[in-house]
């Protein structure tokens, strides 16, 4: 199988941003960005990507076909740091990590949640933040799962992980059993599927969704659990205030870039 490769030219990189927000909102990923000579090339991969490209103006400068293995090359071709301790192999490199690492296997797919994203940085520095051994986990819009997968190897105990979409499910799966950790996968429209209730819920998901979450998430919640919202950005800061108003207190924030995560307590 070939990928269509279409390449276009961004005139600057406040139009990268733009872009960028865009494709986020709808959690796609399949595209590279590479600097020469003073341009920006934005590669795409995806039919949708290239349908936001072509809303806002742009046609392709080039076209190529190219192997699968070679496009994730072109995205991502070393084991990174996704936080301090926690190390995310894309391309199956790392055989090992130093004593005291957690080593994550996510090979880049067909599911949001390869670690490269702020959002995703957020959410797992405050789940190693806040996760005691033992503590049961719901991963809410779990993409590939690496949220779930890391709160396994940070010692949680029960985990359920659920998504609306099948395809990630079937991702999250692999990684799973890539990983060797015992996650529960479920299809669910946020909560609707979800009967338990939990130490500790993660939301890593845009910021619209997540006003439509702080209806229904008590459901899943005890008193004293805690909730990790991660994907809200500078237009949207005031959907804590939808949490707010429903009892929960905002213990902490934290940002990347211009993204805001959040530690919730109800």
């Amino acid at each position: 199988m070939k990928y269509l490769e279409r390449i276009y030219i961004i005139e600057s990189e406040e139009a990268l941003q733009e872009l960028e927000e865009r494709l986020f909102d709808i959690n796609n990923f399949y595209y590279a960005i590479e600097y020469s000579n003073g341009k920006i090339f934005f590669k795409s991969y995806d039919r949708k990507v290239d349908e936001i490209l072509s809303d806002s103006g742009y046609v392709p400068a080039e076209e190529n076909e190219v192997d699968p293995n070679e496009w994730a090359k072109n995205i991502l071709n070393e084991p990174f740091e996704l936080i301090e301790g926690v190390i995310v192999d894309p391309i199956g490199k790392a055989k090992s990590v130093e004593k005291g690492k957690i080593l994550i296997k996510i090979p880049l797919g067909m599911a949001f949640g390869t670690g490269l994203h702020q959002t995703t940085k957020i959410a797992a520095y405050f789940l190693k933040k806040v996760l005691k051994k033992g503590d049961s986990v719901l991963d809410i819009g779990t993409g590939t799962a690496i949220l779930a997968i890391l709160a396994k190897k940070l010692g949680a105990g029960y985990v359920l992980a659920v998504d609306n979409d099948p395809i990630a499910i079937d991702v999250a799966q692999e990684n799973v059993l890539l990983n060797g950790v015992n996650v529960d996968l479920k299809m669910s429209d946020l909560v609707e599927n979800v009967e338990e209730k939990f130490d500790i819920v993660i939301a890593n998901i845009v910021a619209p969704v997540l006003e439509r979450l702080a209806e229904r998430v008590s459901k899943v919640l005890k008193r004293g659990s805690i909730l990790l919202l991660s994907g809200i950005d500078f237009e949207h800061e005031d959907v804590l205030n939808r949490y707010r108003e429903r009892g929960f207190d905002v213990v902490e924030t934290r940002r990347e870039g211009e993204w805001l995560g959040a530690i919730l307590k109800l």
